[in-house]
């Protein structure tokens, strides 16, 4: 059988979907087309058992609706994630086991160069959304304790494009101040230096219980109102 995977955007969605992808591959040819933007932030290396990328045609297929339509089927927003697996009938514990892609070294060093990274620094994600709807949650930024001695390195797609070139940074930070989006996916997956993770959530009244049981690392989620400053960065 032929299945094609409607999941084509959200960096964090396709990451957390590839044990979908792997166990639906065990006995049926699976398609997963990619809108652009995604694919070349980051998807085009992740190790996949499926056809994708951001061009078609794709064969006749029986679909696999795991986009963001799933709100109009009922499912409430904080249980979003975990139902892409409800809907296949599969576990979604082990999923950070599916999840593996391709690292270059080289970009990573060229980055931590470009950025000056030479001694201890801590990283600070105030950014979210695609390139073409990009937004930030400036609070992240407040969160460095003052006095820090050490570099504050901010997570920029303007500097580094596809989001697996930030692999040696995250790995290597001394804390990590963040937006919640596909870098704590990444995060599961490293072996990581940082004594301190701190999510701010993008949707304040749902999003540290959308996570819940997904992600395994201890972080200490912000906490503000619905008052929170949400800008599209110059």
């Amino acid at each position: 059988m032929s299945l094609l995977v409607n999941q084509p955007a959200g960096l964090g969605d396709i990451f957390f979907i590839q044990k979908i992808i792997s166990v639906l591959s065990e006995h049926d040819t699976v398609h997963h087309p990619v809108h652009p933007a995604f694919w070349y932030g980051g998807v085009d290396r992740v190790v996949t058992r499926a056809t994708g990328g951001p061009f078609g045609p794709f064969p006749d297929s029986t679909v696999i609706n795991l986009d963001q339509s799933l709100p109009m089927l009922g499912v409430p927003n904080d249980q979003l994630m975990k139902s892409k697996y409800d809907l296949v009938g599969i576990d979604y514990g082990d999923w950070a086991d599916y999840f593996k892609y391709m690292r270059v070294s080289y970009s990573e060093m060229q980055l931590a160069d470009k950025l000056g990274v030479t001694g201890p620094f801590v990283l600070v994600n105030p950014y979210f959304g695609p390139p073409y709807n990009r937004k930030a949650i400036y609070e992240t930024r407040g969160d460095v304790p003052d006095g820090y001695d050490g570099q504050v390195v901010e997570i920029d797609s303007r500097h580094a494009s596809n989001i697996f070139d930030w692999c040696w940074l995250l790995e290597n930070a001394e804390e990590i101040y963040t937006v919640d989006g596909s870098i704590c996916y990444i995060l599961e997956t490293l072996d990581i230096k940082a004594t301190r993770l701190t999510m701010h959530p993008r949707h304040y009244d749902y999003s540290k219980a959308l996570y819940d049981g997904i992600l395994k690392r201890q972080w200490q989620w912000a906490e503000y109102g619905e008052d929170r400053r949400v800008d599209a960065p110059l």
